[in-house]
């Protein structure tokens, strides 16, 4: 009996060992790395850079301008020039666009998609940088959804972008306006 009680605990054990550890699929996962390796340098509208950073200044504007939640205004168009004439290793026939990297942007707003300003004393308040693509239309930079994308030619590529100051949460109060957002260059 010992022995039919013992046989039958194991049989149990290994038919509930085996239903839990049932298969129910596979996640097969699938990309490409380019050998596409470009420089990148601000454009139009920007200080110029060093390679990889730029800065956009924005105009100075006033606070009726920025009355209400939504309100915009300050558009300013800069670019982002990805490779440049002669370098080989930017290669003709892919396309550049930027990934905007929310883990390592603090300053994105997840609910908008927009660039909070720094909080500082001085800081404008209810104020948010809102950036659009070639198109016009709002990135939402936690998303990075509607981003610009360029076809590389001559080893060159150019990415349009316009920055504008954005009321966010009521009318914006006179103040300074710092914010930053990380990037990485993406190529399809």
């Amino acid at each position: 009996m010992k022995n039919v009680l013992k046989n039958s605990s194991i049989i149990m054990a290994a038919l509930f060992s085996a239903s839990t550890f049932a298969a129910d699929g596979t996640i097969r996962f699938t990309g490409s790395v380019s050998a596409t390796t470009c420089s990148v340098h601000g454009g139009a509208g920007t200080n110029g850079g060093g390679l990889s950073d730029a800065e956009v200044k924005l105009p100075k504007v006033s606070v009726d301008q920025l009355k209400a939640d939504g309100d915009s205004a300050g558009s300013t168009p800069f670019s982002i020039i990805i490779g440049g004439e002669g370098e080989a290793t930017c290669s003709d026939g892919e396309i550049a666009s930027l990934h905007f990297e929310p883990q390592l942007s603090p300053m994105i707003d997840p609910s908008t998609g927009r660039l909070n300003n720094a909080s500082s004393p001085d800081a404008a308040k209810n104020l948010q940088v809102e950036i659009l693509n070639d198109r016009g239309e709002p990135i939402n930079l936690y998303h990075n959804s509607n981003v610009s994308k360029a076809d590389i030619s001559g080893n060159k590529a150019i990415l349009d972008f316009t920055a504008r100051y954005k009321a966010n949460g009521g009318k914006v109060t006179a103040g300074k306006v710092d914010t930053n957002i990380v990037y990485t260059v993406t190529y399809n």
